[in-house]
């Protein structure tokens, strides 16, 4: 599967979709919207995370135009699809796409702490 489709697919499928994207909205309409996103052991894989980066993106500003999150807890995570016994597959990704969100966001952002400590993440090499 193309790698555009398969976003599109996680965007619509997934259940984390609409309890964030109601989480975030509730949370930006509030004086001074959401500011800690807790998403530690929270089984967010690389599709999550891709997921979670566009949400993020599209409804994540509040009326001021700015993103108000301060923190974004993913530790204890498969970030990359790998657990900690090396099992699944190594997919960056989800993390990549993420990370790209969080740059489109860095004018408008208040993010300061960013946690993904024990999320498996792998150095992998290119051989």
């Amino acid at each position: 599967m193309d790698p555009q489709q398969r976003k599109a697919d996680a965007m619509k499928s997934h259940t984390l979709n609409q309890s964030l994207i109601t989480r975030l909205k509730e949370n930006v309409l509030a004086p001074g919207g959401l500011f800690h996103l807790d998403l530690s052991c929270s089984n967010v894989g690389p599709r999550e995370l891709y997921v979670l980066g566009e949400i993020i993106k599209a409804n994540g500003l509040n009326c001021e135009g700015s993103a108000p999150l301060l923190t974004i807890d993913l530790s204890n995570n498969v970030l990359c699809g790998v657990t900690n016994l090396g099992r699944g597959n190594y997919d960056t990704e989800g993390l990549n796409d993420f990370v790209i969100c969080m740059i489109s966001l860095r004018s408008v952002s208040r993010l300061k702490r960013l946690d993904f400590s024990v999320g498996y993440l792998y150095a992998v090499s290119a051989d």
